[in-house]
């Protein structure tokens, strides 16, 4: 609120009261128009009454507005000294420093097409499965991950991305559509997509980068809580609950149902999220059942190529979908966090063990040890 209006409403005050006064004036005959004199003795006496109970009223709550007026004074000078220090940030050639991000109290798995990938809490980061791109059919090295410390991971298709300490994401693998190279910025976290990649700055924005057929690297405008990019479609969670999608919308997998989610994760040709209600909803291609999930409370899910699989509030893990490798059929046990793959699944038990099951061939679902 500026000071112009403060300053406006200061002024109604006292205008009001001569208003009222001649709205008082008025109603006892003397205002001169001569339409009070149609008025009986009992109704000049009862608008004058009113005239005057609304005069004793604004006097009664003056104090009132005089402390609103005082909080707001304080307020916009708040403002105004914050956007001076704003001011004087961006007029420094030295921005203030990026905090740096702690490592997860768990580790941290994610399953991609022929390979997976886990970060250790103290930040060493672990991959297993094919080295081969399936973008490519050639060499990639996306299961050989540099010998830095991340915060997170994410395992795409031929490529796999993470975001460091400082901020900074790291790709490797294949690079073909540009999918491995991302922009010089700070970013909270990273999702690594079949041939694209999208992450979130610092500042909520999304950022993507990679192969934009479909228009799937256009990112959506407004802040960001969480991105997840899938085959040729990105969603995200804003920072109000609301879902955006962009991309191919060959099934309706960018068309999200209205309502508030937590959690939102994009598929190859379908989408799953968790709304506030903690009920999982799907939509898009649903020619294996990838797209119903179960009834019941989730804390968290994953959409594979075919399947999904989620973390229900009393720990255990359902899995709907394509099954052809056991991909939906989980072990017993409590469980804080699954990742879905091609036709595999990994997922984080309470002790902090990683386990996986289905489609094994490229060694993608054989956590080494330690693990």
């Amino acid at each position: 609120m500026s000071f112009l209006t403060l300053r406006i409403r200061w002024l109604a005050f006292p205008l009001m009261a001569v208003l009222l006064a001649a709205v008082a004036a008025c109603a006892s005959g003397e205002g001169g128009d001569g339409q009070s004199d149609t008025l009986t003795v009992t109704e000049r006496q009862a608008t004058q009454e009113a005239a005057a109970q609304r005069l004793r009223l604004f006097t009664e709550t003056a104090p009132q507005r005089q402390a609103t007026l005082e909080a707001l004074l304080e307020e916009a000078d708040a403002q105004r000294q914050s956007a001076i220090q704003r001011r004087a940030w961006t007029s420094t050639a030295t921005p203030p420093p990026t905090p740096e991000l702690s490592f997860s109290e768990v580790p941290i798995v994610s399953a991609g097409a022929g390979h997976t990938c886990g970060v250790q809490t103290d930040g060493k980061v672990s991959c297993w499965g094919s080295n081969i791109s399936p973008i490519t059919d050639n060499y990639a090295g996306q299961a050989t991950p540099p010998a830095v410390s991340f915060v997170a991971v994410s395992a795409g298709v031929g490529h796999t991305c993470g975001v460091q300490t400082n901020g900074s994401v790291d790709c490797w693998g294949d690079h073909s559509q540009g999918q491995s190279t991302p922009p010089a910025a700070s970013f909270v976290s990273v999702s690594a997509g079949a041939v694209h990649t999208c992450g979130i700055r610092t500042d909520g924005v999304v950022t993507c980068w990679g192969n934009n057929v479909y228009g799937k690297t256009d990112a959506s405008f407004g802040s960001f809580a969480s991105i997840s990019a899938g085959g040729n479609h990105t969603c995200g969670v804003r920072t109000d609950g609301t879902v955006a999608c962009w991309g191919l919308s060959e099934h309706g997998e960018t068309v999200p149902p209205a309502g508030y989610f937590t959690s939102v994760d994009a598929g190859v040709d379908y989408t799953c999220g968790i709304q506030t209600d903690s009920a999982a909803v799907c939509w898009g291609l649903n020619n294996r059942g990838q797209a119903a999930p179960p009834a019941g409370s989730f804390v968290s899910l994953s959409a594979g190529a075919r399947h999904a699989c989620g973390v229900k509030t009393d720990s255990t893990v359902a899995c709907w979908g394509s099954n052809l490798y056991g991909e939906a059929i989980p072990p017993a046990g409590s469980f804080v966090s699954v990742s879905t793959g091609n036709f595999y699944t990994c997922g984080i038990r309470a002790d902090g063990a990683v386990v996986c099951w289905g489609l094994n061939r490229l060694g993608q679902a054989t956590p080494p040890p330690g693990w």
